[in-house]
């Protein structure tokens, strides 16, 4: 049977507190010049230091970056020897964290702070932080620390991620699908050769709007790549009344994937929102860690295409 081991930590103007508990034992500590996000790691690897080798641990977190980080990003990380484009943030504690997950036998869940199980160590990791001294005037302003993005709220009833990237001409693509309702989701991921960053881009939006069932459906896609946004919101209908052209009289780039964003969008109600990439941004950190998933992937041969279904969503959307 698999120990349980919670974590948490409270950060407040750079001031963090951490803690992590396990049946009838548990520890906290403090650090400045820091966020949540590094204290959730830090309790991770001090409370899987306590437990033997080969152990099985549920670890229960409530912070979404983390969760993220150890179920589906951490060991692809590790198998391009910490090679990702933009680099690794936190990279030393991401290591301890990679050997641990090697010495044990982790699982990871993402629960919400509220929950009375969740409650205790997240006061101790509270009581912890509040320790310390104030921080000093101008603290967050001059904090070293690059905060995790907050998740937007929606108002519509599907929000989905998506990204794609390529080197080489080698591409790849990732997408998660949100239900906003039911908390469920749906990640898949794909790669390509001999394509461009546009083109991944692209599809990975396609590959969502293919995946909603029925019609006049309310989704909000969110992406990094502004020529993605710019091209469905503000030049196809352009071009489309000008026979796929631009108005210098010359072909459109990618006829094939505009004309399709052009069919399928118009079949459901299509917010597009530009998110700022590689900024913590927890979704759209994850679909990154897809697209490059699908692109290394077709780069050694391998199969490119997956999917993953999840019960609850690895990024919660906030209710608007």
């Amino acid at each position: 049977m698999a120990k349980v081991l919670f974590v948490s930590s409270s950060a407040y103007l750079g001031n963090v507190g951490w803690a992590w508990s396990s049946d009838e034992l548990s520890a906290s500590g403090t650090f400045t010049e820091g966020s949540a996000y590094r204290g959730a790691m830090a309790a991770a690897i001090e409370g899987l230091k306590a437990l033997p080798e080969g152990t099985e641990v549920a670890i229960q977190t409530s912070n979404e970056t983390l969760a993220s980080v150890g179920r589906d990003w951490m060991s692809s990380w590790r198998d391009r020897d910490w090679d990702k484009k933009g680099g690794i943030k936190h990279l030393d504690l991401v290591k301890q964290l990679s050997a641990e997950d090697q010495r044990l036998k982790l699982t990871w869940t993402l629960r919400k702070s509220n929950e009375a199980e969740f409650k205790a160590v997240r006061a101790i990791a509270q009581a912890a932080r509040k320790m310390l001294p104030p921080p000093p005037e101008g603290a967050a302003k001059s904090s070293k620390e690059t905060l995790v993005q907050p998740v937007a709220p929606t108002t519509m009833r599907t929000v989905a991620y998506t990204d794609g990237g390529c080197r080489g001409g080698i591409g790849g693509w990732g997408l998660l699908l949100i239900d906003t309702r039911s908390g469920a989701a749906l990640e898949r991921w794909g790669g390509e050769r001999d394509t461009t960053n546009n083109r991944m881009e692209m599809l990975a939006a396609i590959e969502v709007l293919r995946t909603i069932k029925g019609q006049g459906q309310s989704i909000e896609i969110r992406t990094d790549s502004k020529y993605l946004k710019d091209t469905a919101t503000k030049w196809l209908e352009s071009w489309k009344r000008n026979g796929w052209r631009k108005f210098d009289g010359e072909p459109i780039s990618n006829p094939d994937l505009v004309q399709e964003i052009d069919r399928l969008q118009s079949q459901h109600q299509v917010l597009w929102t530009w998110v700022r990439g590689h900024q913590g941004e927890p979704g759209n950190e994850h679909v990154d860690e897809l697209a490059t998933r699908g692109m290394n992937a077709c780069d050694k041969g391998e199969e490119a295409a997956g999917q993953t279904r999840f019960a609850v969503s690895p990024v919660v959307i906030p209710k608007s």
